[in-house]
């Protein structure tokens, strides 16, 4: 199974654009985990979500592998 960094980090690479709003990251890991989600955990999904979206954002953060702009959205630090 992949991991929500895989996920962004493939997702921002095979669109070629330099710039992401959180949304649209949530969105494609939510895409590609929210069955394993609805499986592995005994929760309400929408509270599953805000972990997720939590863990998601900390990953951006600290990971090293992205920048946050200024604007609030977010780029591969290797991105040219």
């Amino acid at each position: 199974m992949k991991t929500i960094l895989d996920i962004i980090k493939e997702y921002m690479n095979k669109s070629k654009r330099d710039d992401f709003t959180f949304d649209e990251i949530f969105e494609q890991v939510e895409k590609e985990l929210s069955g394993e989600w609805a499986k592995s955990i005994n929760k309400d999904f929408d509270d599953i979500l805000i972990d997720k979206k939590g863990e998601t954002y900390k990953l951006l953060t600290i990971d090293g592998g992205f920048v946050r702009n200024e604007d609030g959205t977010f780029k591969l630090k290797n991105y040219n």
